[in-house]
């Protein structure tokens, strides 16, 4: 669920990345242009007269090595010099810049011609080394941005198309609104599996790495400003507490699965109890009572205007679970629903109203945590209250 205001920061910040990335994607192609027409070009021998491999030091005890030589070379009668050592210029990494100078130094030395790529429709135009050593990053750095951009902006019409889809189901149901909700349209037991925050935080954890890498590896080849460090450690940050949370909740689920929540009501009406249990298929040995929380906000307005507030929150605790028959565990659950307060709102509307009801348990190892978004509805006739049959075990 998305404001317009939401919507409009989204994708400005989308943009933003697009615009980042489409810069060294630019030069890149820029460069790859070059290297494809190169591809005619003929190989002539030309002399080196004069080879510099240029030294740049920074306040931070690095060093910048820059490639510089001037050669001459005669096509078809006529003489002709030249100064392009390759595609990049200047620009290659210091490692690849002191291989190109031993390399034309020898040449060099020895007194032998270096072959260099010549066009034979302007014959002044030439250039030492035909290669995209060093101009891969360029395409890496800029296409992962242009694509975490294109993703970014994406997500506001994939947000507008599910709740158009939810507002539809909602309004095709008037009745039970709840059941317009795909969470809890299966009927009285919902879950909320793991592996979508599992996966989400891996590849968080892969891009903020990825990004820390790049920028770490540019540092080390030239003298970049303050900042530089700084945003490479903040997304080196962000990326091991991303990995840190994924291995976490994989460890959590290999543990215990994927715990539902087993409702005798559907929905949860204010002024009514709220009697469920927390069904996990394998056993939870908690260390002691288990923390059952019930928990009501409102959030208002949109983007930095945002305001949450907590409407109610009330813990209780469960000294013992309910073995099953496969022996996992069953928490129950049963607590008054307030009459005085807000049922769940529809998507998009301003206040919005979410239920929560979280179970915590200290374990040896990874914790038991399970959390449940809750369908907490007004309902003026009671019939329409949906009731588990008795039959129907958890």
């Amino acid at each position: 669920m998305l404001t317009a205001g939401q919507r409009r920061t989204v994708i400005g910040g989308g943009a933003v990345f697009l615009l980042i990335g489409a810069l060294p994607v630019a030069m890149f192609a820029a460069r790859l242009v070059s290297y494809v027409r190169m591809g005619s070009w003929e190989l002539v021998p030309v002399t080196v007269t004069q080879l510099d491999l240029r030294t740049q030091g920074s306040d931070k005890g690095s060093m910048d090595y820059q490639l510089k030589a001037e050669y001459a070379y005669t096509y078809h009668g006529q003489d002709h010099t030249g100064s392009r050592v390759s595609l990049d210029y200047h620009g290659s990494g210091s490692e690849r810049n002191c291989e190109r100078h031993a390399i034309l130094a020898g040449h060099r030395r020895n007194r032998q011609p270096f072959l260099a790529w010549v066009n034979p429709k302007a014959p002044e135009e030439s250039v030492l080394f035909r290669e995209l050593t060093g101009l891969w990053t360029l395409l890496g750095f800029g296409g992962l941005f242009m694509a975490l951009g294109a993703l970014t902006m994406a997500v506001p019409g994939m947000v507008s198309r599910l709740d158009a889809r939810r507002a539809e189901a909602r309004k095709n149901r008037p009745l039970r609104p709840w059941r317009a909700n795909p969470y809890w349209a299966k009927g009285f037991d919902f879950d909320v599996p793991p592996g979508g925050r599992i996966i989400g935080a891996a590849i968080a954890c892969i891009l903020c790495l990825f990004l820390a890498v790049v920028i770490f590896w540019a540092i080390a080849q030239k003298d970049w400003p303050f900042w530089a460090p700084i945003a490479g450690g903040i997304f080196g940050l962000f990326g091991v507490m991303a990995g840190v949370s994924a291995v976490y909740w994989s460890f959590q689920a290999a543990k215990y699965g994927t715990p539902r929540l087993a409702m005798a009501e559907m929905p949860a009406v204010p002024g009514r109890m709220l009697r469920a249990i927390v069904l996990c298929r394998r056993h939870v040995d908690a260390a002691g009572a288990f923390k059952v929380t019930l928990k009501c906000t409102r959030t208002t307005g949109s983007g930095e205007d945002s305001k949450s507030e907590t409407l109610y929150e009330k813990s209780v605790e469960v000294a013992k679970d309910l073995a099953t028959e496969r022996g996992g565990t069953a928490i129950p659950v049963e607590m008054l629903i307030p009459e005085d307060l807000p049922a769940t709102t529809a998507p998009l509307e301003d206040p919005s109203i979410r239920w929560k009801l979280s179970v915590q348990a200290a374990t040896p190892g990874v914790n038991f945590q399970a959390e449940f978004g809750l369908p907490v509805f007004s309902v003026g006739d009671e019939s329409l209250i949906e009731k588990r049959p008795e039959s129907s075990g958890g």
